[in-house]
């Protein structure tokens, strides 16, 4: 991926500017070529757009489910001069967003140590847990046999208990999804132009997973010959 005569590809950190830029000219190009506007949902949005500024290529770049199809069609792509890697620059744009419209705000720095922030929290919580279970329920609860007919673990951790933390961080993280949710909105992305209905129209396609169809051939994941088993991890994970 490249951006005058720097190559992005050699650099840890780079800054936004020279993304958003680099995505800008990759999205041209595409406008202007269409070759692959069968095989994803980001070709016909772009479409709409001879232009694109900062929220126009954060929307379309959440638009990209990363499939790959695009590059393995394009006629652009290395090692020809353009250097086209769309769904590379797209990525990484994306990972901006997230950042950018992550609630609450200082959270969004966690994305650029993401591993050892959730290692981190993780082995914290744990830890605070376990020691807040033995503040209320006496260290000697954990090497106690418990009957079966007393619940066994909920014996020493209520089931109220459970519930209460449990369903806590639930619904924060529910509230935290629809905040970034309304911040991307608001930030430029909801005057849009759409046909119908463009929020039952998005849900159908989230539903039917219709995007990762990589033009009826599959994505190409796990490997480069296009198949469909990403399209069937996610409908596993839904």
């Amino acid at each position: 991926m490249f951006v005058g005569d720097r190559d992005l590809r050699d650099e840890t950190t780079v800054p936004l500017e020279d993304v958003i830029a680099e995505a800008q000219r990759a999205l041209s190009i595409c406008n202007a070529c269409r070759y692959c506007e069968g095989y994803c949902a980001v070709f016909p949005a772009l479409e709409r757009r001879l232009s694109f500024d900062h929220d126009d290529v954060h929307y379309l770049a959440n638009l990209c489910h990363n499939c790959g199809a695009c590059l393995y069609a394009c006629q652009y792509a290395p090692p020809h001069a353009f250097q086209l890697d769309l769904p590379r620059v797209l990525a990484e744009v994306r990972k901006e967003t997230y950042r950018r419209y992550a609630w609450p705000g200082f959270l969004g720095l966690a994305f650029a140590r993401n591993g050892a922030v959730v290692s981190t929290v993780a082995a914290l919580s744990l830890a605070f847990f376990l020691v807040l279970t033995a503040w209320l329920a006496k260290p000697s609860r954990f090497f106690e046999a418990v009957a079966d007919s007393q619940g066994s673990f909920y014996a020493i951790v209520p089931h109220a208990v459970m519930v209460a933390l449990f369903g806590t961080a639930f619904t924060l993280a529910i509230l935290a999804l629809i905040a970034a949710w309304m911040r991307f909105r608001t930030g430029g992305t909801k005057n849009r132009t759409a046909s119908g209905n463009p929020l039952a129209s998005a849900a159908r396609s989230a539903a039917t997973l219709e995007y990762l169809e990589g033009g009826g051939v599959g994505c190409t994941y796990p490997r480069d010959k296009p198949s469909f088993a990403r399209r069937r991890f996610h409908h596993l994970d839904h």
